[in-house]
């Protein structure tokens, strides 16, 4: 999936499964990750210290946006950093920037909401603190207010949940998708980021039980025309 920024050239999807569909956005490209010496960002993020900018890796922005559910189980959690994060940083030389933007409450109004632990948010401060993310921010999953024109999905599909169908729920989650890639974009000016060479979307309850087997060098020289036909540069 696409992310339409100047500044992103290729997003890519981990979690679009359940829940509601996937994000979208026009075409972009996927540009080559830039190999200078490394260097050191100063300054601060909503007064976190920003992260030394590695120049010589790929500098990708993981997206980890919807409902913790399941993420507060230490098999989940760890599995997520070893087998994304971690892995991720090691088949690609990548640098990975973790934005967290988390719902405390289940979205899909689940008619068995004890399979899964209440969100503590003492716990996901600690595993902020773990985990090294530098940013963590969470949202309300009842907003925005979903129009009537989403209460009935146009191909037939429905969700088990209560509050929402399938298109509805894509409405949604857009939604906080976009609102979480404004904050990666104020995070990048203020720390130095100054090229995203790949966007990466995942959620907190999607689990991988072996590392991902992702190496994001695949797509430094890929190109996507953009919409008038002409090659992207």
């Amino acid at each position: 999936i696409v992310l339409a920024a100047s500044a992103v050239r290729k997003v890519l999807d981990l979690g679009a499964g359940g829940g509601g569909g996937s994000d979208g956005g026009p075409r972009a490209r996927a540009a080559r990750a830039p190999r200078d010496s490394p260097k050191t960002t100063p300054g601060t993020f909503r007064g976190r210290p920003c992260p030394t900018i590695r120049t010589d890796k790929r500098q990708v922005l993981m997206l980890v946006v919807g409902s913790v559910r399941s993420f507060v189980y230490p098999t989940a959690h760890e599995y997520y950093h070893s087998h994304q994060v971690r892995a991720m940083e090691r088949r690609s030389d990548a640098q990975v920037h973790q934005i967290w933007y988390f719902s405390l409450e289940d979205a899909t109004g689940s008619e068995n909401p004890l399979h899964f632990p209440p969100a503590n948010l003492t716990l996901l401060k600690e595993l902020r603190r773990r985990y090294d993310v530098p940013v963590f921010e969470t949202y309300d999953p009842s907003s925005p207010p979903v129009a009537s024109d989403f209460d009935a999905d146009p191909f037939g599909r429905g969700c088990r949940g209560r509050r929402y169908h399938l298109a509805s729920a894509s409405y949604v989650q857009a939604h906080h998708f976009q609102d979480a890639f404004a904050i990666a974009t104020d995070y990048a000016d203020a720390c130095g980021v100054a090229n995203w060479t790949h966007a990466v979307r995942t959620r907190p309850d999607f689990v991988c039980t072996s590392p991902v087997p992702l190496d994001l060098s695949q797509y430094d020289d890929a190109r996507v025309d953009d919409d008038d036909g002409r090659a992207g540069e």
